[in-house]
């Protein structure tokens, strides 16, 4: 279908007489002013076919002073004001800067182009500053809640009825040298609230922190348990203390403790379309609803029980449906032992060890269920794969209209990758490693890794030997030194192939081991590939690319943003807001209609479908009936199932022989006839050898 670019273009793809050719159109290129006279102006209008006319404008005279008023300047036309009438009258297409967000207040009510210029590759990285890790759970001490946060940090509320001390692990030994303590909240004091040092060797607290850091000297090797200290009677509202403990000074924003990504502390590369539905519906157990120990043995009509659902530990999920008083969450260990249950929340945190989670809720919200990775539900989309989705609306929100564009299993857009008329173009591409794979080789090269060797596994990547931006990975990090003990991997130079140095727990192990390990810790590779592929839509992507080429646009203000969590770079290119583009506009609409309508008509198939009206305007069907092989000088019924049959206005088809091919009805020798379930062929010879079809057009009487 034509893009909008400020003539009906479409309109030259119609031939016949649905819509003649008209006359060339002539418009108004500029106005100018060529001389002034006494008090007659004189303007030629430059028309866009090269031709121009002259008009003259009589300004008035010096005006006689006034009653109030002092004597009137000549009158005069501003020609700049001119020229912005008339470039505004005859203003067509604008194109938006890239974004992921736009809003447009000067657009046509009619449809416009709607690209996505790129994806996404998105990483939360860590350098590994903090060396102060924090290995305590969540607990209530003497009164006193100290919630501990995923990223480390810890949240603590409540009134102290005793010193309440959380020691944030049992001692980590520190070389000599300069550090600097920090994460106690601004206003703290030794007798309110605290965060120190306490030393293992004689219990002493040689460092403390009340809200600005301390920094500190050892002169020689020794051992601290970090400690939040919390005075007696004191009341704590919700203060976050940030624990962090580094050796380079100048470190002071806070960053959880360990380097990431790496196997200890992975983190996940986030990509456009990786809101994927892990959610299986034909999986489930009708009937049944999660006991408190995780069994789906609670009888309940109304309700259903998922199947396990692969999950990683300490990771966020969330689910569509809010909670009710039958959604529980249970969540199980490697072996599908049971862990724990959380029936209040709907955004919930897998515990580090949860490797499956089950949940049970009521039977008729299944079809709204959506469970994926994060903290917001984003647009639906089928199991295992991912979607985008955009919201169009006005200003006042009261008209809104949402698109969504599919994706198969295993689609991603990477940064760089795009769609075009032809399918998702992909500069990236996402490896995943789990143990399935073949392994050329394992060593340990080092004291602590062991090297892994994956050959011809890659599509070829432009990535040049141990480039750290050739590719991301959420264990891993490129490493041009392979002199050291540290984890990281690099593309090979033949770019088909991966090596990875992974952690000394794998030092000298199998390589059944390995797998193994990786089986539980996949490994995931996202890097550049060095041709750009091509991935032809399916029909759903299609259909989608097309409405987002001619994406619903309302007059005056139009807000388009995606609902998902991770965002396309977006570009949309529209028709100005003018009563030229509002004609435009509404007759490039009315000769989509018809085209549309006319490629129906050229459409074949064994399925019902509309391809246009019939004389009192009511749908006309038409339908392809496999008739199979003809009879032998008899007749032959063959049912074309179309349920509320009224009126059928032509029937037609053909035949074919071994090297032939005939009509039906073919003169006398071959005739058709129908009743309101069948069609009966009719040969007055031997047609056996010849299969054919029969296409039938007709109304319904539910119409």
């Amino acid at each position: 279908m034509s893009e909008i670019n400020g003539n009906i273009s479409a309109v030259e793809q119609i031939t016949g007489n649905l819509y003649p050719k008209g006359e060339k159109g002539n418009g108004i290129d500029r106005i100018e002013r060529i001389s002034r006279v006494g008090l007659v102006d004189t303007y030629s209008i430059y028309f866009t076919d090269g031709t121009s006319k002259t008009f003259t404008v009589t300004n008035g005279e010096k005006g006689d002073t006034g009653d109030t008023g002092p004597k009137g300047d000549p009158g005069d036309v501003s020609l700049d004001q001119l020229n912005t009438a008339v470039g505004n009258a005859t203003k067509t297409t604008q194109t938006t800067e890239v974004s992921e967000e736009l809003t447009i207040t000067n657009c046509a009510g009619v449809k416009g182009k709607l690209d996505i210029k790129s994806g996404k590759s998105e990483q939360a990285t860590r350098e590994g500053y903090n060396i102060l890790p924090n290995n305590v759970t969540t607990q209530n001490i003497n009164g006193v809640d100290f919630i501990v946060n995923k990223d480390g940090t810890v949240l603590v509320n409540g009134t102290v009825t005793a010193n309440a001390i959380l020691q944030l692990n049992s001692g980590i030994t520190y070389s000599a040298g300069t550090y600097k303590l920090s994460g106690c909240p601004r206003g703290g004091a030794t007798d309110t609230y605290r965060f120190d040092l306490m030393k293992t060797s004689d219990n002493t607290i040689p460092v403390i922190d009340v809200g600005n850091g301390a920094k500190f000297t050892i002169i020689e090797e020794t051992t601290f348990i970090p400690r939040i200290r919390i005075q007696s009677g004191v009341t704590i509202n919700n203060l976050l203390f940030e624990p962090m403990l580094v050796s380079d000074i100048s470190k002071t924003i806070y960053e959880p403790y360990g380097v990431s990504p790496s196997p200890d502390y992975p983190s996940r590369i986030r990509n456009v379309g990786d809101n994927i539905q892990l959610f299986d519906k034909s999986t489930i157990t009708s009937g049944y609803r999660l006991s408190v120990t995780g069994e789906p043995n609670v009888s309940a009509e109304t309700n259903y029980t998922s199947d396990f659902v692969p999950v990683d530990g300490n990771a966020t999920y969330i689910r569509t449906n809010t909670v009710d008083a039958y959604t529980r969450w249970c969540f199980y260990d490697s072996s599908k032992a049971f862990i724990s249950k959380d029936d209040v929340n709907q955004i919930i945190t897998t515990p580090s060890n949860a490797r499956y989670i089950r949940f049970s809720e009521y039977l008729s919200r299944i079809d709204t269920m959506k469970l994926e990775h994060g903290t917001k539900s984003t647009s639906p989309s089928e199991y295992g794969c991912g979607s985008v989705g955009f919201k169009v609306e006005n200003k006042d929100k009261t008209k809104s209209k949402t698109v969504i564009f599919p994706l198969s299993q295993g689609q991603l857009l990477h940064k760089g990758d795009y769609l075009a008329k032809d399918g998702i173009y992909n500069e990236r591409n996402t490896l995943i490693l789990n143990g399935d794979e073949t392994i050329t080789n394992v060593s340990n090269s080092l004291t602590n890794t062991v090297r892994i060797y994956w050959k011809n596994i890659m599509t070829k990547s432009s990535t040049s030997i141990g480039s750290r931006l050739g590719f991301k990975s959420n264990m891993l990090i490129g490493k041009l030194n392979w002199d050291t003990d540290e984890v990281g991997g690099y593309i090979d130079s033949d770019g088909t192939s991966f090596i990875a140095r992974l952690p000394k727990s794998l030092v000298g192990k199998t390589e059944d081991t390995v797998k193994a390990w990786l089986s539980q810790n996949p490994l995931t590779i996202e890097y550049r590939l060095a041709t750009e592929t091509i991935t032809p839509y399916t029909t759903e992507q299609e259909e989608a690319y097309y409405e987002l080429q001619h994406l619903l646009m309302y007059e005056g203000y139009t807000k388009i943003e995606c609902i998902d969590e991770i965002k396309p770079d977006i570009q949309l290119t529209y028709l100005y807001n003018n009563e030229l583009n509002k004609s435009y506009g509404e007759r490039f609409d009315k000769v989509e209609e018809n085209i549309n309508e006319l490629e129906k008509r050229d459409i074949y198939s064994t399925e019902e479908q509309v391809i246009g009206k019939w004389i009192d305007g009511k749908p006309l069907y038409s339908k392809v009936i496999d008739i199979g092989e003809l009879p032998n000088a008899t007749t032959k019924n063959v049912a074309f199932n179309i349920s509320n049959l009224k009126n059928i206005i032509k029937m037609e088809g053909y035949a074919r022989g071994s090297n032939y091919w005939l009509p039906i009805p073919y003169s006398n020798y071959i005739t058709i006839m129908c009743n309101s379930s069948v069609i009966g062929i009719t040969t007055t010879t031997d047609r056996s050898s010849c299969t054919g079809y029969v296409t039938l057009y007709y109304t319904k009487t539910t119409d």
